[in-house]
């Protein structure tokens, strides 16, 4: 497609629709659009910023959909990506960060993990019922040339790259299914820079085709990389004409890389998040109606922005920590079981949730995958939250939510006080959508500082209420400190979350 395109008025019917033209509306297609480095200053919708960039496709989704503000990531990609795909919280699976932090052999989130689309295929008994899964774009979940890890963990094909690819003009591409694999090159350093090499398209374009091929129920996970880094200017044709304008005025042609210093640098970034909102629309836009009449859309992101695009004092709140603006991450969920569409859910949702959300929206039942509600390495930490998607103001499972990351990887036994043994970083927090207490392991293992603020009153979180004199910025009612020292008491009491 060589036109920049927008998610049609028929396409957003029918994704509101109750209409049911192929498969039984018990059990409902998924189309999991994971964004990548994306929070939810950067779009129009959650009203944080004085500018935004265009989004018409996530904008309608919105419209159509229910807008969750307050659902959470952890602050990296691979340790969000693990929770989704298992259902369990980092320190049980082992990925604490990104996979390429551990010296060869990378960390692998381990084969015994339940992961989401062997849930699909095993959650339906003897019925009959038999879901496909597809996934497309990046992976992060494994040791680079492991290019098997999701077809042996139950995905039917895999189309894009196992960890961030470089660039987004040049990069590997892995296409593999249960008896093939291949993998080669796709672009060079000197372009073409068009939609024949940029990532986004090319997944779309994958994910597009192998949905329109399904006859029966399917599970679609497709993984934009852009806008991570690097910065690099997107096709012409996937960016509105005022875009092509800005990037043309600043001297900038597509596949130019903007780095960081450049007074393009934060442009760029929005150039990209305009890009991948194209490739939103044409995926919804390309899918058969037939399919799309009976298919839930969910949208969320893999963790917040780097801090170098926030505003000056946020620089340190970005991605790779556990502030609001690392952890606090776009969610849409659109589609035939959303009745009230353009509505907010305010209630706290997060990743690892998504396992079992997922699995009810599908109608399998996750305990012919994990008996007695436990996987085989241990207990699930996911929520169901399929009854906010069908009311918004209905009363959510989940009270507390935990995010962290750690290095380097590895399953670990939480610990009140200490650093886990052999942990260099540990970061984790918990909140109940109006407090959130954080907890600073020092690398020593002897002690750790803790942070508080309240949310409503700070949501850049710029006021900590534990914080001593002279550096004591705001007092704490004594609300205040009932509320935190619970926060405290349930962060200490981690694996009863």
């Amino acid at each position: 497609m060589s036109v920049r395109m927008s998610i049609t008025a028929a396409a957003l019917a029918l994704l509101a629709s109750e209409a049911n033209a192929q498969f039984s509306s018990a059990n409902p297609n998924v189309i999991l659009i994971v964004l990548d480095d994306l929070g939810t200053e950067h779009l129009n919708f959650y009203g944080q910023s004085a500018s935004y960039p265009p989004t018409p496709n996530l904008d309608a989704l919105r419209q159509g959909g229910i807008l969750f503000t307050k659902a959470y990531s952890n602050p990296m990609c691979s340790p969000t990506r693990a929770e989704i795909m298992t259902g369990r919280y980092a320190f049980r699976t082992g990925m604490g960060y990104i996979v390429e932090n551990n010296p060869a052999p990378q960390y692998t989130l381990p084969d015994a993990e339940v992961f989401l689309p062997e849930m699909l295929d095993q959650g339906f008994g003897s019925s009959g019922v038999q879901y496909a899964s597809g996934l497309f774009g990046k992976w992060h979940l494994a040791e680079h040339t492991d290019y098997q890890h999701p077809i042996r963990n139950g995905f039917d094909l895999f189309y894009g790259h196992m960890t961030n690819p470089g660039q987004h003009h040049y990069w590997q591409l892995v296409k593999a299914d249960a008896n093939t694999v291949s993998v080669g090159m796709i672009g060079s350093p000197s372009g073409p820079f068009d939609e024949s090499t940029w990532d986004a398209s090319l997944v779309r374009s994958a994910a597009v085709d192998w949905i329109n091929a399904r006859t029966t129920p399917f599970f679609s996970c497709v993984n934009f990389s852009p806008p991570h880094a690097p910065h690099q200017v997107p096709p012409a044709t996937a960016v509105s004409a005022a875009t092509k304008a800005a990037i043309s005025a600043a001297g900038l042609a597509p596949g130019d890389i903007v780095g960081q210093g450049h007074a393009q640098f934060e442009p760029a970034y929005r150039w990209m998040i305009e890009a991948v909102d194209t490739e939103i629309g044409r995926l919804l836009g390309g899918i058969s109606p037939a399919i799309l009449s009976n298919t839930m859309v969910v949208v969320f992101g893999d963790n917040g922005a780097h801090g170098l695009v926030l505003p000056a004092p946020l620089v340190t709140h970005g991605k790779r920590s556990v502030y609001e603006y690392g952890t606090r991450v776009p969610m849409i969920v659109s589609g035939p079981l959303v009745t009230t569409p353009g509505a907010s859910c305010s209630q706290l949702v997060q990743a690892v949730d998504l396992w079992k959300t997922i699995g009810s929206i599908t109608g399998a039942d996750w305990n012919l995958s994990c008996p007695s509600s436990q996987c085989p390495a241990g207990p699930l930490d996911s929520f169901n939250f399929k009854n906010l998607i069908q009311n918004p103001s209905a009363t959510a499972l989940r009270r507390y939510l935990l995010t962290q990351i750690y290095i380097p990887n590895g399953p670990y036994t939480p610990s009140p006080t200490a650093m886990p043994a052999g942990l260099a970083t540990h970061l984790r927090a918990v909140t109940n959508g109006t407090y959130k207490v954080i907890r600073k392991l020092d690398s020593s293992g002897l002690f750790y500082n803790e942070e508080a603020y309240h949310l409503g009153n700070d949501p850049d979180e710029l006021c900590n209420l534990l914080a001593q004199p002279p550096f004591a910025a705001c007092t704490p009612s004594a609300n205040d400190l009932t509320v935190i020292n619970v926060l405290r008491q349930t962060l200490t009491n981690l694996s009863g979350l």
